[in-house]
């Protein structure tokens, strides 16, 4: 007949069965030890993220801010692209009349 193997131990029992006080102490330490640091890593990372975030921000609204004004001046350069059109125009009806008023004045004074 067989036998059967012996149960595992509990979980985790036989990780550290073997270790004096001073070893587990030491290991307790060293894991309080390295939690603090992530602990300040993480706070650190959460206040540079913060930055980025008010940074990003910053640079959104700076954005929005020029897009207005491109906006605004795409708006009155039209607007003078408009005046000066009509000025061109009036300025041709002027020379046209003007033209048209010599061409009187010669053939009056033929």
């Amino acid at each position: 007949m067989m036998q059967r193997p012996p149960p595992p131990p509990p979980s985790g029992a036989g990780l550290f069965s073997n270790a004096s006080p001073e070893e587990l102490s030491v290991l307790v330490l060293t894991i309080q030890d390295e939690y603090a640091k992530l602990s300040k890593d993480k706070a650190t990372a959460d206040e540079t993220i913060a930055d980025l975030n008010s940074q990003y921000k910053e640079a959104m609204d700076e954005i929005s801010s020029l897009a207005g004004t491109v906006r605004h001046l795409e708006s009155e350069n039209e607007e003078v692209r408009s005046m000066m059109e009509t000025q061109s125009v009036q300025f041709d009806q002027s020379m046209n009349e003007m033209a048209s008023i010599e061409s009187m004045k010669r053939a009056a004074d033929a």
